[in-house]
């Protein structure tokens, strides 16, 4: 049925229905007789329309039987929906839990970096200290061949690698 911004069309269907239906209140029915009362109430036959198995009347047999299952079918739909589709506080707070995930990651990272720094610069002045050794070796060596002594006998005391 087609859609009208004014009613003056439904109004003027309305009106000549109301015309036809005063014409048909005029006319008077006829009582019942008894003889079809009685025989209606023997026979006792259902109409054409009338469902005449229960067979066809099933599809409402089990209505309420499935009451709790369609209930988790709805409340899983529910959820279905409502994480696909996540309301404006629960946009919020994932992005707040986003950022603090990352700042926790970069603080994390931060700490490793200076962590290795640390251990890098303990190896660098232990190689200073093992360098600052050797050229005090080296010049004790020097030293003790000024004063005379063999080299065998310098490799016995002050040996230049350690074993």
């Amino acid at each position: 049925m087609p859609i009208f911004r004014d009613s003056s069309y439904l109004n003027a269907m309305a009106s000549t229905r109301a015309q036809g239906e005063v014409v048909d209140e005029k006319k008077e029915k006829p009582a019942r007789s008894k003889a079809k009362r009685k025989m209606r109430s023997k026979a006792q036959t259902p109409s054409k329309r009338r469902l005449t198995t229960p067979a066809q009347a099933q599809p409402y047999s089990g209505f309420y039987e499935h009451k709790e299952q369609d209930r988790a079918d709805l409340a899983r739909v529910l959820d279905c929906i409502l994480n696909y589709h996540p309301s404006k506080r629960e946009v919020a707070q994932i992005q707040v839990n986003h950022v603090k995930k990352q700042s926790q990651a970069v603080l994390e990272s931060e700490d490793k970096r200076r962590v290795e720094m640390l251990k890098c610069d303990v190896d660098v002045k232990r190689g200073r200290g093992e360098v600052q050794l050797l050229l005090e070796r080296m010049l004790a060596r020097q030293t003790m061949r000024k004063d005379g002594i063999s080299n065998d006998d310098i490799e016995v005391v002050l040996p230049l690698k350690e074993p």
